[in-house]
């Protein structure tokens, strides 16, 4: 059946677009890529529970209310069984979840005709090697026949409605026929199997009287009369999608997991793509947005290498942490994409000192990604919220410029990673102290990385506890002239700084000071020792011992400065010949 001839309608576009957290359409199988809608599966909770022996193994069974037999579980672990039509004159309509999920040494089942449901995970693991579909089954619930391994054949009645998510993956399908009758196909449903979706070998079909459901290529499209749009690409093996016909929409995972996929060009009419449609497509590096792009759904492209995007016109919203690629555990991530166009006419998102931000004319705008590889990052002044992810493992940056109308900072959005950038904060909104700057700047090493973090994850940033963080990271650095350098510079200019804290700076630097002097002569940091002076940490009780360490680590350039401050300050002879 040609796909070519269903375009796009309206109301598709606007049931489409309702939500880019749902994506709700017209078709439940286009808004969650197929995934059942006909609820619960399981037996009704509330039912007694009552015992019965079926072909000699022990079964629990409940009665529904309209009078039916649910089969809950079975107690025993049979080679075959023939489930009967009726138990205790109830006739067997449902197969409860999990009901047989524990029978592993189960190799050939018999369904009655009276059966219209097998419920979530009812055959999961079971070593069925066939399964025939009785003619009153309307609904094969989620992961029904999951990881079956000797599963090579099903054969499914006329009358069937559902199919569920993941209902036959990780089986050995190797041939399967969907009937007309079908209006719901779940997300990976045929996953892992040895179905072939597509070319002269082709083992998966769809009836062509079927008018929920179009298979072409490989890809399963959803349609409603004239509207079509994207369930699922099936081609484990897929390595390029260019849309040739008018969808409307890329429902949720739609590409999800597909590792050889490198590039897509989605054809124009897509207004919407769906929750993770790409996720981990891991050498997915080039995405063709149509021009007709509206929204982008949550974690859309998480896990994939793409590198620059262009941002259509058209495109008006986002979702959480969309362009999230380059991996899925966030210590892992390594950031991919480095350049972002925006197209003209775009009324909703700019970009900023390399920034893509998302207006927000009533909230604020929001900081949606950071790009490119600049040491010196600006948020803003307009920003008031730094999207999830938006900097994350952006370990290039030195320096990051923010300002007091930064009110919300969500997870993993000022995360540098391996960077402690210097943070300099800029009061603009306050009228009181507007032109107030502060300067914190972390020291190098885990702990400065730690402090740096914590102080960008608890929703927004407070100065005072930022400062308390750095000042604790520069205490428990371990290098001493990090540490000593830190503690002096923090003296010098004392802002926000504890007096408790400003006790063990002075503390450490005094009980250290031979070694100190020393470290600032091997760093060339002579300047160092003037600072211990100034701040009284220096001083005639202790410079010989100072002058003896700089002596015996021969650091010429530190003991030709405490001779001479030992003269100046402190009235000594220029000369010890003791020394």
């Amino acid at each position: 059946m040609n796909i070519s001839q269903y375009v796009v309608n309206e109301k598709m576009v606007h049931d489409a677009i309702v939500s880019i957290t749902h994506l709700a359409s017209v078709k439940t199988s286009i808004a969650n890529a197929g995934e059942s809608r006909n609820g619960d599966t399981r037996c009704s909770d509330d039912r007694e529970i009552l015992h019965a022996t079926i072909d000699g193994a022990r079964c629990d069974y409940s009665v529904e209310p309209d009078g039916s037999a649910c089969i809950v579980k079975c107690l025993d672990d049979p080679t075959t069984l023939e489930l009967p039509r009726t138990v205790e004159g109830h006739p067997v309509a449902r197969i409860g979840s999990h009901a047989f999920c524990t029978c592993y040494g189960l190799e050939r089942v018999k369904l009655p005709d009276t059966l219209s449901e097998i419920g979530e995970y009812a055959f999961m693991n079971t070593r069925l090697a066939s399964i025939e579909a009785p003619a009153n089954l309307r609904h094969i619930r989620k992961n029904a026949f999951y990881k079956c391994a000797v599963l090579e054949k099903a054969a499914l009645n006329e009358s069937l409605l559902s199919i569920g998510e993941c209902a036959f993956r990780e089986s050995a399908l190797e041939e399967l026929a969907i009937p007309a009758s079908v209006e719901s196909i779940g997300i990976n449903a045929f996953k892992d199997t040895r179905l072939v979706f597509d070319g002269p070998g082709q083992t998966l079909t769809l009836s062509d009287n079927n008018s929920c459901y179009l298979l072409e290529g490989g890809v399963l499209y959803a349609r409603d009369g004239s509207m079509a749009a994207l369930v699922q690409a099936l081609d484990p093996d897929l390595s390029a999608y260019r849309g040739r016909f008018p969808i409307v929409a890329v429902a949720s995972r739609a590409f999800s997991g597909l590792e050889h996929l490198e590039q897509v060009e989605l054809p124009d009419g897509v207004r919407a793509i769906g929750n993770e449609a790409f996720k981990g497509c891991v050498e997915l590096a080039r995405i063709g947005l149509p021009d007709s792009i509206e929204h982008i759904g949550g974690h859309a492209f998480m896990n994939t290498h793409i590198e620059s995007l262009r941002i259509p016109a058209s495109l008006t919203s986002i979702g959480v942490a969309a362009f999230y690629t380059g991996g899925t555990i966030a210590r892992n991530f390594k950031r991919t994409i480095e350049h972002i166009e925006i197209a003209p006419g775009n009324t909703t998102f700019y970009l900023e000192n390399g920034i893509l931000c998302q207006r927000r004319p009533d909230e604020g705008d929001l900081v949606v990604l950071g790009t490119g590889a600049e040491e010196n990052v600006c948020i803003p002044l307009a920003a008031t919220t730094v999207g999830p992810y938006a900097f994350l493992n952006a370990s290039h940056v030195r320096t990051l410029r923010i300002h007091d109308g930064l009110e919300n900072i969500d997870v993993g959005g000022l995360d540098f990673g391996n960077a402690a950038p210097t943070v300099v904060y800029d009061v603009v909104h306050d009228d009181e102290h507007a032109g107030e700057r502060y300067v914190i700047s972390y020291p190098p090493g885990h702990a400065g990385r730690q402090a740096a973090r914590q102080a960008f994850s608890r929703g927004h940033f407070d100065l005072k506890y930022a400062y308390a963080g750095a000042d604790n990271a520069v205490l428990t650095t371990r290098d001493v002239f990090i540490r000593a350098k830190s503690m002096l510079e923090r003296l010098r200019n004392p802002v926000m700084l504890d007096p408790r804290m400003r006790e063990s700076f002075e503390k450490a630097l005094r009980n250290n000071v031979p070694d100190v002097v020393v470290a600032f002569g091997r760093n060339g940091f002579v300047q160092g020792i003037d600072w211990l002076h100034e701040a009284g940490l220096l001083h005639a009780g202790n410079i010989d011992e100072a002058v003896e360490a700089a002596s015996s680590a021969g650091e010429i350039a530190a003991l030709s400065r405490l001779i001479e401050l030992r003269r100046t300050a402190f009235a000594a002879p220029l000369f010890d010949f003791d020394l």
